[in-house]
């Protein structure tokens, strides 16, 4: 068990982690008259890296196996805030109360954060496509592994640090009440550097589709600078489904601080080589 001081000593590194990371983020993004992803390389290598994300989910190429089940434990009480980045719209956690566990894990994982991906209209906007195939937006669930290392940051530099589950959106006829207090928070933070606490508390579970048994596997990268190769993901199979207006309140965010700057949209990475990394299906 880590000690109080050193509990304590990890969250100050990660808000640090944070702060630097928005200072970075002004130098890319993913307009043309940003630094755009097929340019991120020239400064983050890493880019070029063979265990890079997303990818294309192929169900064929995919090994199947038997994992055990998830556990999942998440405390609606342990979500701190909300904030528009300029990149995407972040929830952040605190206290370490939610973890993950089971699957293909090994460890024990403390949720961090979650946030989105998105595109401009409901034809795309998922950074993974499965068989080929883009949904309108995806859900990243990212948590880091509390079990093996002391801190968020130090857990960038292992294969093993993080793992993400990601959940695809798709539009739908019907509006998702799960999703009706998170839209409601987003709403409050319509430009960059936006934050509020969340007042509105929920279970981060509700974002994920009620099937969390079929799932793909794999090891990969952050799918945004510093783009390090920490990940293994879980992508479900099953696609989460909201309205045309519930994902129009993502679209309806900003990248700059006045409400006549761009819209925030597009905001996904294209998919990476597979190389020869082997693709679990469940």
């Amino acid at each position: 068990m880590r000690s109080l001081v050193n509990r304590l000593a990890s969250r100050c590194i990660a808000q640090i982690h944070i702060r630097s990371t928005a200072k970075m983020s002004q130098a890319w993004g993913y307009a043309s008259s940003q630094l755009p992803p097929e340019k991120w390389h020239e400064q983050y290598p890493i880019a070029n890296g063979k265990n890079q994300s997303p990818i294309d989910l192929v169900c064929s190429a995919a090994t199947v196996k038997d994992f055990p089940d998830f556990n999942l434990s998440y405390k609606p009480s342990d979500l701190k805030n909300v904030v528009n980045n300029g990149h995407s719209v972040t929830f952040f956690a605190s206290g370490g109360a939610s973890v993950l566990s089971g699957g293909p894990l090994s460890s024990q994982y403390t949720l961090e954060q979650f946030h989105f991906h998105w595109g401009e209209d409901s034809r795309r906007g998922s950074e993974h496509l499965l068989d080929g195939k883009s949904f309108a937006a995806e859900v990243h669930l990212v948590h880091w592994n509390s079990e093996k290392y002391e801190s968020f940051v130090e857990s960038l530099n292992h294969p093993d640090g993080l793992c993400v589950l990601g959940a695809f959106l798709q539009k739908s006829e019907a509006e998702n009440a799960n999703y009706k207090q998170l839209l409601s928070e987003i709403k409050e933070v319509p430009l960059q550097d936006d934050k509020r606490d969340v007042e509105r508390k929920f279970d981060p579970r509700i974002l994920l589709p009620e099937n969390i048994k079929n799932y793909f596997h794999y090891s990969g990268s952050l799918t945004t600078p510093p783009l390090n190769e920490c990940v293994q993901w879980v992508v479900f199979k099953t696609p989460v489904d909201l309205s045309e207006e519930q994902l129009q309140a993502f679209r309806d965010l900003h990248i700059g601080k006045e409400k006549d700057t761009p819209c925030l949209c597009d905001n996904y990475r294209p998919p990476q080589d597979v190389g020869t990394r082997e693709v679990f299906s469940c």
